[in-house]
């Protein structure tokens, strides 16, 4: 999954830090939230940075992990 700097709620005007284009975006910062918490538990891993922050301000990506990958199968296959 493509990442951005609009993934991050600190790259915001009310945060005093190096701020980025796009802003905080609402919806993404939901959706990273959730990534973040699937990274916690191995299912999905940052490409190329060490974490996530840093993936999404510096317009990484994530990735699947091979456990990610496998309960993925798995739920497409109607197993869970």
């Amino acid at each position: 999954m493509p990442l951005d700097p609009s993934f991050e709620f600190t790259n915001d005007p009310g945060y005093e830090n190096k701020l980025i284009e796009p802003y905080a975006d609402p919806g993404n910062i939901s959706k990273f939230k959730i990534l973040q918490e699937l990274e916690g538990v191995g299912l999905v891993a940052p490409l190329d940075e060490k974490h996530m922050y840093f993936a999404a301000m510096n317009r990484g990506s994530c990735k699947l992990t091979s456990l990610g990958k496998h309960y993925w199968r798995l739920v497409n296959g109607g197993r869970i």
